[in-house]
């Protein structure tokens, strides 16, 4: 599914040119509808206001982080892209293994540094 996602991200940078300025806040919508029916209706906390201000910057962090990706989509081949932007999974498993404390972490770590190994093998072949 990334291979496709990627691929898809590649043509629309390069071939169709479409801007990153164009393409994120159009991503964002579509990812919304397409979860807006699975969410829980709840009732809003009285402490949201509170942590409005985090919410605004993980916002602020996500959107430059996916910009930054679909600048590398228009500079960089999809085969060459993907897997150095994908590499974001062996950060997860670092991070779920040393702040949350998950289990068989050492088994993840060696599949980690498989995935490294083959993603430069990718990236330089």
């Amino acid at each position: 599914m990334f291979g496709v996602v990627d691929v898809g991200k590649r043509v629309m940078m390069q071939e169709l040119a479409i801007p990153p300025q164009l393409y994120l806040p159009v991503m964002f919508a579509i990812t919304t509808t397409m979860v807006l029916p699975f969410a829980q209706r709840r009732p809003i906390p009285d402490t949201l206001w509170d942590d409005a201000w985090l919410f605004a910057i993980a916002g602020l962090l996500v959107a430059a982080g996916n910009h930054i990706v679909l600048l590398a989509f228009q500079i960089l081949p999809a085969s060459i892209a993907s897997p150095v932007i994908n590499a974001q999974a062996v950060v997860a498993v670092v991070a779920g293994g040393l702040i949350l404390g998950e289990s068989h972490f050492r088994v993840r770590l060696v599949a980690a540094g498989l995935a490294i190994a083959g993603i430069a093998l990718i990236t330089i072949g």
